[in-house]
């Protein structure tokens, strides 16, 4: 096995040392260059893989390209419930860090399952008419081609709107308490205080 190593890495030193093999000394370069891509590809992807489990909710960010069907209308409960989710977990591990709290449970509540906010085209147009002129406005949704349809270009999504936070926990007999994790939740979701209900748990 060892010969045959030898006997190949002589072979190309011989290739590269000869005048007269510049095709050789090309191709040599050529593979060299093609290995490397094949050795760096991958760990690009997997780093892109620890980056997304990473990032927990794997929702549409603010700004993601994304599909709609006609704007609002589009099906998103299962990014909302993912959403929920997320979120719900997200505060729950914020509160179970404040001191004197525990047993932290959430539920969050939205108004909406968020919107897909399509790119729009506008344009004006005016005309003259003797003493009058006239101005208009003109809007249009870009439309990308996709397979056999089109579809609206989405430029960003808006996370659904929170309608209302409970927590039930132990330890929050002490105002002190309950008032600094009503200002936590406000400060996060951007809900009135009525919205926010926090109850002691048995």
């Amino acid at each position: 096995m060892e010969d045959s190593k030898k006997k190949g890495i002589s072979g190309i030193m011989n290739i590269l040392k000869s005048s007269n093999n510049r095709l050789y000394k090309l191709l040599l370069i050529l593979l060299s260059g093609i290995c490397l891509m094949i050795v760096v590809w991958p760990a690009n992807n997997s780093k892109t893989d620890k980056n997304d489990q990473k990032s927990g909710w794997t929702g549409q960010s603010d700004e993601t390209d994304a599909d709609v069907t006609g704007g609002n209308d589009r099906n998103m409960s299962g990014d909302t419930t993912d959403y929920v989710e997320y979120m719900e977990e997200r505060l729950t591990s914020v509160l179970e860090q404040v001191d004197g709290i525990s047993d932290v449970r959430v539920m969050i509540t939205v108004k909406d399952s968020g919107e897909n906010i399509a790119l729009k085209d506008s344009g004006s147009s005016s005309s003259e008419n003797g003493d009058s002129s006239q101005r208009s406005v003109s809007e249009e949704t870009v439309m990308v081609s996709e397979g056999s349809g089109s579809s609206p270009y989405v430029v960003r999504y808006r996370e659904p709107e929170t309608e209302g936070v409970v927590i039930i926990c132990k330890g929050v007999e002490n105002g002190d308490t309950t008032l600094k994790i009503t200002n936590a939740v406000q400060a996060l979701f951007d809900v009135p205080t009525h919205k926010i209900v926090i109850l002691e748990a048995n």
